[in-house]
Order: structure tokens, then C-alpha cells, then sequence
């Protein structure tokens, strides 16, 4: 005869069988370790700013520039406006802001010298204003005669004429007024009835030596620059 289950246990247990132990409950398994992560990748560094370009070197330092501007300003030069200083020992121009030296030029002024008197043909000397400006929009080369365009354009190969037939005004023309009485103002003296310009002219290879008949030459390229750059500014320009 079969005994039910909890009988045969019972019958077992009492002839000191040891009962069967349950199961011990079975652990879910642990994960493995994660691997370490890697180091963060570190950040490109960012490039440094570029160095600013070197300030050139004028032949007119920055002292002496503030100097020079201060004594415009208190002439009439409005502290927005232009200064030109013109060297007539180096045939240079320096054009400046009261913030210091913009550009350099280089230029002819007169073949006989500085001076004042009528019909002298030399470059008076002292402070000046742009007092009229013409050819605004005229083609490189254009030629004026008393501050006209004449209906001639030279063309480039024409602007270093190594023996020139003519003393062309060309392509821009600033006329400057004389602010001292006595020096360049005035009866016996005065820059704007002797008709001093800044221009442009057809013997740029003189540039950088005195080579004019009292005007202050530029190349083409240079006065077009400085034209264009004064443009709605006071200009003064002082020839030393």
C-alpha cells in the first residue's frame, strides 16, 4: 500500500531520517564590472587672437603729431578733421587724425625751393586749409587746366614721362588757402591766388625728390587715396 506523502515524511521523521532540505532560492546572477571609461578627451585649446599688425614708423612721431594736431585744432580744424603735414626736406606727406599717423605719402614739391612771392614757383611753407576740391569721380589720368577737366584722359604708361612736354595737373586737385598773414595770406603772399594744389601728375618717377613748379605733386594712385579718405572732412595741411 501506497502512503500518501505527508504520512511517509511523518514516518521518516520519526525514524530519524533527516528531512530533505528545500532548495536554497536560486540569486539572480551579479552583472560583470563595467570597464572604466576612458578620460574625457580634453577640449582643443583655443588658438590665441592674432597679434595686431605693427604700427609703422612716420617720420613724424606720435608726440609730435598730437602737438601738430592741437595747433590745427586751435587754428579752425574741427577735431573731426584731417591734418596733412608736408616735409619738404624728406618729399613727404603724413596724413593723421587726432588719433595719430595714417599714411604716408611720398611727393615732389617745388625744383627751386619754398617761398611765397608771386610768379616765384616755389612751395610756400606754413599752415593751409583745403579750400576747394575738383575732379570727384574723374578717371585716373584726367587732365585739368584751371582746375577744369580739359576732355584728355593720360593713360598709365603716360604718368612717368621720362622728359614730359607738359607739367600736367592730373586726376584730383585740392586747392589750398594760406592761414597766415605774411607768410602765405595776404598781398605779396598768398597761396590761394598763386593757385598751390595738391595733384596728381604725370611724372610720378620723380616722387620723393623736389621737382615741381610749387605745387605739392602726388602720384595718381596717392592722391585719389587721400581725396577719397578726406572726403566730408576738413582738411588742413601744414608744409614745413
Amino acid at each position: 500500500m501506497i502512503r500518501p506523502l505527508p504520512a511517509l515524511l511523518a514516518a521518516l521523521a520519526l525514524a530519524g531520517c533527516p528531512r530533505p532540505a528545500a532548495p536554497a532560492p536560486s540569486r539572480p546572477s551579479s552583472p560583470p564590472p563595467m570597464p572604466p571609461a576612458p578620460p574625457a578627451a580634453e577640449a582643443p585649446a583655443e588658438p590665441a587672437p592674432p597679434l595686431p599688425p605693427p604700427r609703422p614708423a612716420f617720420f613724424v612721431p606720435d608726440a609730435e603729431i598730437a602737438s601738430l594736431f592741437a595747433d590745427a585744432v586751435a587754428r579752425g580744424l574741427p577735431s573731426g578733421g584731417l591734418l596733412l603735414v608736408v616735409d619738404t626736406g624728406r618729399q613727404r606727406a603724413l596724413l593723421a587724425s587726432r588719433r595719430g599717423g595714417l599714411r604716408e605719402f611720398p611727393v615732389s614739391t617745388s625744383a627751386v625751393g619754398t617761398g611765397s612771392a608771386p610768379g616765384s614757383n616755389r612751395t610756400p611753407l606754413g599752415w593751409h586749409r583745403a579750400a576747394e576740391r575738383f575732379g570727384a569721380g574723374a578717371a585716373p589720368g584726367t587732365m585739368f587746366v584751371s582746375r577744369r577737366p580739359n576732355g584728355r584722359v593720360l593713360p598709365e604708361s603716360a604718368w612717368s614721362a621720362p622728359d614730359p612736354a607738359e607739367d600736367a595737373v592730373l586726376t584730383r586737385v585740392i586747392w589750398l588757402e594760406g592761414l597766415e598773414p605774411g607768410v602765405n595770406k595776404g598781398p605779396g603772399a598768398d597761396s590761394h591766388e598763386r593757385c598751390i594744389y595738391l595733384h596728381g601728375t604725370n611724372q610720378e618717377q620723380k616722387l620723393g625728390t623736389p621737382a615741381s613748379h610749387g605745387c605739392i605733386r602726388f602720384s595718381n594712385a596717392d592722391i585719389v587715396r587721400l581725396f577719397d579718405f578726406a572726403d566730408g572732412a576738413d582738411l588742413y595741411c601744414l608744409v614745413r
